[in-house]
């Protein structure tokens, strides 16, 4: 009995052992240099073979590895045709790979974390390289690419920080890769693309070449000039994206360009044949230099009416891209999210009467946009439409504005004069954030809440006046506030704050309330702790619409802060304080 169970428990085993081995490789076989190679049987496909590893552990390989092209086992001939998914898998010792002409596709995680390998050379043959496929290997330097491939998956070569040389043969196999993601060609890593030895400047794409796919030349930085053939139709999402072209001319067939093609390049002018359908968003954006934009006549989608130096998309009247030279048309309606982001020779801008939208990051960066007109048919401004605008010294903000966005004017560091129109509800988060120059601020009848560090940093503000609907202020929103003087609140019931004033100057600041909420004001958190809180009189400044909001331009602004035995300290603590201004003079500053 004893032995029929001891025999029964070894075919139990001898099971599993098979089922282990057939789950990792079919076969085994050794190659003529002795290095054992696993591979499992494709039955579907003539019997192709496929390199896997031996084991649960993987890590099957060290030293030098040749795959041959094909395997002679019990009498038959397989051709080996794929590199198994996770084949090498942290193969630490691998130091060589050597892959055969008959290779067609490489797997995920195939190479991943082999840590020895230094150089790799893609056959001709091989048409797929999966995700993660040479991921994590951190000695790989050199990567030759062969002109069959036809797909890159996402991170096929990520963390392959020390890689400094991509080599391809063929630049018209390199424009027809599908890359499956931004992160999946290793140009995007390391800079530069090689094209038989020599590091890719000017290029030419060959006739013949119709469409040059996403991502294929992105962040290729060595990339400064490019001349394209008359047979190409279409140019993908990010293909030239943060390269360091500054001139490109269209071929008359062009129809399709993509998200993002040029952005953050170096261009100085954009001209759009008459054969182009469709631009897609950000296909410019940031490029700083551009002084001229055309549009071919005849082009049916895409316009640069009345010598505008601008893009715009004919059937929605949106502007799509503006240069530092642009004048916007009054047949605008709309203007596109980034469509003059970062143009550094902007000065001035007027949005003209039948503009109704401002998109985001519209004229985010513009550093020398000095003066801002807004007409009142505007109702929407997007978030960080005018962020960053360090020239920009006043804005009137129209009354069809119902929102003041996340971070529309946030750092906007000489920005002196505000006025708010009677129509905006609700001043979102960020939205004056650091604008260290406003002394005063206006926040009209019709706004209800103030969200979070909206005026958060706005360090010379002395006076403010808070409208009679406000029901909320945000956490911060008046923050570092060092100079603030006097608030003027006209809402009977005291609006909800939670630590709205911190780090500012509220402690020694005068509230004016109505005098019916005196009492109530007393005895409600973050209002109860200004130094002082008397009743409104009708000689105080009203929250309306005539009142401009302006202040000195010359107010200092502070700078550092002391204690009084001169240790410099990055916020006010309580009790004494010294503040320096920008003008170089010193204050002393009590805190409660």
């Amino acid at each position: 009995m004893k032995k029929s169970h001891l025999n029964l428990l070894l075919v139990l085993l001898s099971c599993m052992t098979s089922i282990n081995v057939l789950a990792y490789c079919d076969i085994q076989v050794p190659n003529a240099d002795g290095v054992t190679i696993y591979y499992n049987v494709n039955y579907l496909e003539n019997a192709e073979l496929e390199v896997t590893s031996r084991d649960y552990n993987k890590s099957s390989y060290s030293g030098d590895v040749v795959i041959p092209e094909e395997v002679t086992y019990e009498d038959h001939v397989y051709k080996v045709t794929s590199i198994g998914r996770s084949a090498f898998y942290n193969c630490s010792d691998l130091t060589s790979i050597t892959i055969p002409n008959s290779v067609i596709s490489i797997q995920g995680d195939a190479f991943y974390g082999c840590s020895s390998l230094t150089t790799v050379t893609i056959p001709n043959s091989v048409t797929t390289i999966e995700g993660y496929a040479f991921g994590n290997c951190t000695s790989l330097t050199s990567v030759n690419i062969g002109n069959g491939l036809t797909y890159m998956g996402n991170y096929a070569f990520d963390k392959c920080n020390a890689l400094t040389s991509i080599n391809i043969s063929d630049i018209a196999a390199w424009c027809g890769i599908c890359f499956d993601g931004i992160n999946s060609n290793p140009v995007t890593m390391q800079n530069r693309l090689h094209l038989n030895g020599e590091v890719v400047r000017e290029l030419v794409i060959p006739e013949g070449v119709t469409s040059i796919e996403n991502y294929a030349f992105d962040n290729c930085v060595s990339l400064i000039s490019i001349s394209l053939p008359n047979s190409l139709t279409s140019i993908g999402t990010d293909a030239f994206k943060n390269t360091n072209l500054t001139t490109i001319i269209f071929p008359n067939n062009l129809k399709s360009i993509g998200t993002s093609a040029f952005e953050y390049c170096n261009l100085t002018s954009i001209s759009i044949p008459k054969s182009v359908e469709t631009i897609r968003s950000m296909a410019f954006r940031g490029n700083p230099n551009i002084v001229n934009i055309t549009v071919e006549e005849g082009n049916t989608a895409y316009d640069s009416r009345n010598n505008c130096n601008a893009l715009i998309e004919t059937a929605s009247n949106t502007l799509l891209k503006g240069c530092q030279n642009t004048i916007i048309p009054e047949s605008v309606t709309a203007i596109a999210n980034y469509a003059c982001q970062g143009c550094s020779g902007l000065t001035s801008i007027v949005i003209p009467d039948g503009v109704t939208s401002i998109g985001g990051s519209a004229f985010l960066g513009c550093i020398n946009l000095a003066s801002v007109t807004i007409s009142s048919s505007v109702t929407t401004i997007g978030g960080f439409a005018f962020a960053r605008c360090e020239a920009l010294t006043s804005i009137d903000i129209p009354g069809n504005v119902t929102k003041i966005e996340r971070y529309t004017f946030e750092g906007c560091t000489n920005l002196s004069a505000v006025k708010i129109g009677n129509g905006v509800t609700i001043i979102d988060q960020y939205a004056f954030y650091s604008c260290p120059r406003i002394a005063s601020i206006t926040i009209p009848n019709s706004v209800t809440v103030i969200g979070d560090y909206s005026f958060s940093g706005c360090v010379s503000l002395t006076n403010l006046i808070i409208g009679n609907s406000v029901k909320g202020i945000g956490t911060s929103a008046f923050g570092s506030g060092f100079n603030l003087i006097n608030v003027f609140c006209y809402t009977e019931q005291a609006p909800i704050a939670y630590n709205s004033f911190n780090n500012s100057n509220y402690t020694n600041a005068t509230l004016h309330v109505p005098a019916a909420s005196l009492e109530a004001y007393k005895n409600v958190e973050q209002w109860k702790n200004f130094g002082t809180i008397i009743a409104l009189t009708d000689e105080d400044p009203k929250p309306t619409t005539d009142i401009a909001v302006t202040t000195a331009t010359q107010e200092p602004a502070i700078v550092e802060h002391y204690t009084i035995d001169g240790k410099r300290i990055n916020q006010l603590q309580r009790g004494l304080n010294i503040i320096k201004m920008s003008d170089g003079t010193t204050r002393k500053v009590v805190v409660k």
